[in-house]
């Protein structure tokens, strides 16, 4: 291995051990730039994939460590059970901590709700692990989004949306001429073609004020947007930042603090008291049921 690469594959390793998570190529590939100056190029990103390819087919960076949500496997195998008794046995076993699986929307008797949406599909792993925890939907929108999605977005809020909830919708982007066109084009789409109403539309990054304060690493502008010029007159430069130069670890406590400002604790307390009571009167439901006789069936069929 040469020098060059080694030292290379050393940054690369440091900047991994800062993060629990999984990273990207291309987050892996920014913080280079940022931490260790590494050239912002073509070239230099092509490079950085080809080390993080050698290495991990060495074996000296575990494979489980890189995530691609642009190329992913859909799991359509499914696990069934041959006999009753196997089926029935996954049950039973399930009894004792059936209240677990009774829960309240969290969400319920909030006067605010909240949609994310990222433009970046290589992000998506590091937005779901937050909307996940705030049972919050989120929209990958892949640049701009389609009708299709547009359309599913509107429809699906129609049937979630508690009446005199206001929707509040949250967008991460690029800085670039696409990535500020991009949420206007959205919220006219969204109220004039499907009549879907919101109190906000936010972008929450990638702004100029953002690049300036992090000291984030630009890129010329695409001169065959046709936005660039606008861009240009707006800003007074023309550069493109993408959202993954943000470390992960300051973009998901940006995610999550955009959504916790909607969210009233006091409601949300109230909320768990009921999931609490709830999940008690059913631990005291199936105890009186008659687990015996199904023990029974399940042996029978064993």
């Amino acid at each position: 291995m040469k020098d060059e690469t080694a030292e290379t594959l050393s940054q690369i390793k440091k900047v991994m051990a800062q993060y629990d998570q999984r990273l990207t190529i291309r987050q892996i590939y920014y913080r280079l730039v940022a931490d260790f100056g590494l050239r912002n190029h073509i070239n230099s990103y092509k490079r950085i994939g080809k080390i993080l390819g050698d290495a991990r087919l060495r074996g000296e960076i575990p494979f489980s460590a890189i995530e691609d949500r642009t190329r992913e496997i859909s799991p359509y195998d499914s696990t069934d059970f041959e006999t009753v008794g196997q089926f029935m046995t996954k049950w039973y076993d399930r009894l004792d901590e059936l209240e677990l699986y009774y829960s309240v929307p969290k969400w319920y008797g909030q006067p605010e709700r909240v949609v994310m949406m990222v433009e970046k599909q290589a992000l998506q792993g590091i937005f779901s692990d937050v909307c996940q925890r705030w049972q919050v939907d989120l929209m990958v929108c892949k640049g701009y989004p389609s009708l299709t999605q547009q359309y599913e977005l509107a429809e699906r809020m129609v049937d979630r949306i508690e009446e005199d909830q206001n929707l509040n919708i949250i967008y991460f982007g690029d800085f670039d001429p696409s990535g500020e066109n991009i949420p206007d084009k959205m919220q006219e789409r969204l109220y004039q073609d499907f009549n879907m109403s919101f109190t906000s539309f936010t972008k929450e990054a990638l702004t100029m004020e953002q690049v300036d304060a992090w000291g984030l690493p630009p890129a010329p502008a695409k001169t065959t947007d046709t936005r660039t010029q606008g861009f240009i007159e707006k800003y007074g430069v023309g550069m493109q930042v993408e959202l993954d130069a943000i470390k992960p670890n300051q973009l998901s406590k940006m995610i999550n603090d955009s959504i916790a400002r909607h969210y009233d604790t006091s409601i949300g307390a109230m909320r768990d008291n009921i999931v609490r009571n709830n999940r008690k009167r059913i631990k005291e439901f199936v105890a009186e049921m008659e687990i015996p006789a199904l023990r029974g069936l399940i042996e029978d069929d064993e």
